[in-house]
């Protein structure tokens, strides 16, 4: 299917179409705040130990590692109940349409695994430059490095969403029908 979610959305009602056009507005301008507010505006540290600074320096690159492969397993749990209990606030909202979504995506967190449905990876970072813990668990008992990593390297280079997200998201309203 070539079709634009903009041609799909030829045959709504007017109002429909209104309705859709302002929840994308608002909803890119909701995401992009959130990209915002979260975006660092200090150095970020990352603790290793020799043998991985080597192959950092002679890769040039950061090796990242599946979620599924995280030394402390409830890291990537933590997150997720903090992701639900936000859907779940969200889910009490008096709007209907929050409900649904808030109830939903609770729902879809709690029912599926999201290493079947997602693959993506990590890369740690401290906001602390001279941590002892951070140190002692991946610094080599104080012996390797703490990489300091410029706010800059964060930064997003683009300041509106990517049209991947449009394309997901009619991908998944063709799978509702």
């Amino acid at each position: 299917m070539t079709d634009t979610f903009e041609d799909r959305k030829a045959d709504l009602p007017a109002e429909l179409r209104a309705a859709l056009k302002e929840f994308t507005a608002w909803s890119q301008a909701q995401l992009l705040n959130e990209q915002n507010e979260s975006t660092p505006t200090e150095p970020l540290y990352h603790y290793t130990g020799e043998e991985a600074i080597r192959g950092i320096l002679t890769n040039q690159h950061i090796w990242c590692f599946r979620h599924l492969h995280q030394r402390d397993k409830t890291e990537f749990e933590y997150s997720l109940d903090i992701a639900r209990e936000v859907m779940r606030s969200v889910g009490w909202d008096d709007d209907p349409f929050k409900r649904l979504l808030g109830t939903g995506l609770d729902d879809m967190l709690y029912a599926n695994s999201l290493a079947d449905a997602f693959e993506f990876y990590l890369f740690s970072l401290s906001r602390h430059r001279d941590d002892p813990q951070q140190w002692r668990e991946y610094g080599q008992g104080g012996k390797g490095f703490a990489i300091g990593f410029a706010p800059s390297l964060f930064q997003p280079d683009v300041h509106t969403l990517s049209d991947k997200v449009e394309r997901e998201l009619a991908r998944r309203a063709r799978c509702v029908r």
